[in-house]
């Protein structure tokens, strides 16, 4: 099998689903150009976020349907402030909308990735002293509660996403100075140890119900 993806960011997804997609599917390797495909290879390209990504899925649609190689075209995108599924239409209508035919999934990261890394229990310590974090667990504690139901944060001026990205930072540096996550470099959460605790919390609690999208798109 040979797949097409498109991630809706530049840089996070790029690297991080180029580990996980591995981790998901051992037998898949990646590919750094479409032209290169042979057999059970991947390529990832940016979408280069909203609202350019609908040109990059057309595209991506047009490569999958002429380059007879590729069975799959998978397109991950963030649902934000939106509803889960109303970023599922829209993006089956931009692949539907070029006449698309061949395989395609969907994976709706709900509502954004770092939603979906706040669901590694492993990370987080039972006795915290980081003030930062007290407060967010008091809010919305991720441990035990589902991360994909976080909600803004009005004190701060933060929307879900971007409170689940501070959320998400201030976990790895209560764990260990020497964790740290970043848009650019995603640090310990690309690594196959955090993937298997997400895949563990998926299935022990039915949380980050998104992430199953994923487990299931590229096997």
């Amino acid at each position: 099998m040979n797949i097409y993806v498109v991630v809706e960011g530049d840089v996070t997804e790029k690297i991080v689903y180029s580990k996980w997609i591995t981790y998901a599917n051992p037998i898949l390797s990646e590919i750094s150009h479409p032209s290169l495909v042979t057999q059970n290879n991947f390529v990832i390209v940016s979408g280069q976020g909203y609202p350019q990504y609908r040109v990059r899925i057309e595209r991506a649609a047009a490569d999958v349907q002429n380059i007879q190689a590729f069975d799959r075209l998978v397109v991950a995108v963030d649902s934000e402030d939106g509803a889960q599924n109303d970023k599922y239409l829209e993006i089956e209508q931009i692949i539907l909308g070029t006449r698309f035919s061949k395989d395609y999934r969907i994976i709706v990261q709900h509502f954004c990735f770092e939603a979906w890394a706040l669901g590694n229990k492993r990370v987080a310590r039972r006795n915290s002293r980081d003030a930062d974090l007290i407060r967010y667990r008091a809010i919305h504690d991720v441990v035990s509660e589902d991360p994909e139901r976080l909600p803004d944060f009005a004190q701060e001026e933060l929307n879900r996403a971007r409170f689940s990205l501070k959320y998400l930072k201030a976990l790895l540096r209560d764990r260990a100075p020497n964790l740290h996550y970043s848009k650019s470099d995603p640090g310990i959460v690309k690594d196959r140890v955090f993937f298997d605790a997400l895949c563990q919390r998926r299935i022990a609690s039915g949380h980050i119900g998104s992430f199953q999208a994923f487990l299931t798109a590229f096997v």
